[in-house]
């Protein structure tokens, strides 16, 4: 069986809102961490960051990923993982405008 389920217009734009700050935050990262400084295998790590294995491979080889090679395979921390994926952050424009304000105020 269907269901309507009845929004206002503002109760709608809150949520959307809120689910884009959730987005853009460093808080979902965290979350999704199953523990600070959980050690990974490649394959593993390579789908924390949501990345084909090649790809991961790639990033690894240009040393872009921190990992240790222990005997035959690599091991990564999810602290790691998490500060790679930070540098690749695509700023909005408001955080744009905002670093150009803050600059031309000095």
């Amino acid at each position: 069986m269907n269901s309507v389920i009845v929004v206002s217009p503002n109760d709608l734009k809150e949520f959307i809102e809120v689910a884009v700050k959730n987005v853009l935050s460093e808080q979902p990262l965290k979350e999704n961490s199953k523990k600070i400084n959980e050690v990974l295998v490649l394959s593993e790590a390579a789908e924390y960051c949501r990345m084909p294995v090649p790809t991961f491979r790639e990033y690894l080889g240009r040393r872009e990923i921190k990992g240790a090679k222990i005997g035959k395979s690599w091991r990564f921390f999810t602290e790691d993982l998490d500060e790679f994926m930070h540098k690749y952050k695509v700023k909005t424009h408001s955080e744009i405008d905002k670093e150009i304000d803050d600059e031309l105020s000095k």
